[in-house]
């Protein structure tokens, strides 16, 4: 896309210099821009806006990571109705005759969305704590990159067998045209799929959504990134939910079942010694390393 946006720029630049026709002018101005602003929605829509826009204090992402982990997750269903019908318009041609068009459109006439229905739930996404072993070691790696992935699991095969039940019954109630577009989604309440951490004190110059968006409407956004990835590494966590439409997963035999993949908050930081607390809930053990700071008193 950069390449694009620096080949209509230079295209542009040259055709107001070049003798051509005043439509083959406005044609290729008009054509050229559009592939600019293809550009700049590609850039502004990129993870490294996103992970910009969601910058959180190491401090801060582990209490958002427990609200994640405390929060249920559901699944929605949405399915799209439509129809084509064929449209005939008029338009003029470069000659000025007035010429009849007929082409298919897509009309869309109803949509809806629901939620698959279970019973119970329990978060297993395991152990968190921010990685600092891909090259943190070095002052200027100040922030994690933060990728939170959503994934649920059904806990047995009639829970399986109930979703593919709720699926039909959700289509033959809500097919109401031709044609139909099914999809589905994760839902989490809160969830944000990218966010960047700062993790040591150290502050990297010119490194804000500001300059984010300086560097991308002057054409320069890959270079941007290049310099955000010498500040930063990337760090992958999957938030896993568990969900049952038949059993009580929070029931005392389900417990011990889960007990290896319940969350796991580890607290990291700057610290000399650590304090280990831990609080069980009725859906899951949660995990707190505390850090303090030993304070060193000069004699």
């Amino acid at each position: 896309t950069t390449l694009l946006a620096w080949g209509s720029i230079a295209f542009i630049g040259i055709a107001h210099g070049v003798p051509l026709d005043k439509n083959a002018k406005t044609i290729s101005v008009v054509a050229l821009s559009i592939c600019l602003l293809i550009y700049y929605i590609t850039q502004f829509c990129s993870s490294s806006c996103s992970y910009l826009c969601n910058r959180s204090e190491s401090a801060n992402i582990y209490n958002y990571m427990e609200r994640i982990f405390y929060t249920p997750m559901y699944k929605r269903m949405h399915i799209q109705c439509y129809h084509y019908e064929m449209r005939t318009s008029t338009y003029r041609d470069s000659n000025g005759n007035t010429q009849i068009r007929t082409e298919q459109v897509r009309v869309n006439t109803y949509s809806n969305y629901e939620h698959y229905y279970y019973l119970s739930w329990r978060d297993i996404s395991g152990k968190f704590d921010l990685d600092l072993s891909g090259g943190m070691e070095q002052q200027e790696r100040a922030f994690v990159k933060l990728h939170l992935k959503l994934f649920m699991r059904l806990a047995e095969d009639g829970t399986a067998t109930d979703f593919e039940y709720q699926k039909a019954s959700f289509i033959a109630r809500n097919h109401r045209d031709l044609y139909y577009d099914f999809s589905e989604t994760l839902v989490l309440d809160g969830h944000k799929e990218h966010i960047l951490v700062k993790v040591t004190d150290y502050d990297p110059p010119c490194f804000s959504s500001f300059w984010f968006i300086l560097f991308t409407l002057l054409t320069f956004a890959e270079f941007y990134k290049l310099h955000m990835d010498k500040y930063t590494i990337v760090q992958n966590f999957d938030i896993v939910k568990i969900v049952s439409s038949r059993f009580d997963l929070n029931a005392p035999q389900y417990i011990q079942e889960y007990i290896t993949l319940t969350p796991c908050i580890v607290y990291m930081g700057p610290v000399s010694y650590t304090h280990l607390r831990a609080h069980e809930t009725d859906s899951y053990l949660v995990c707190r390393l505390l850090l303090e700071k030993k304070k060193k008193k000069k004699k």
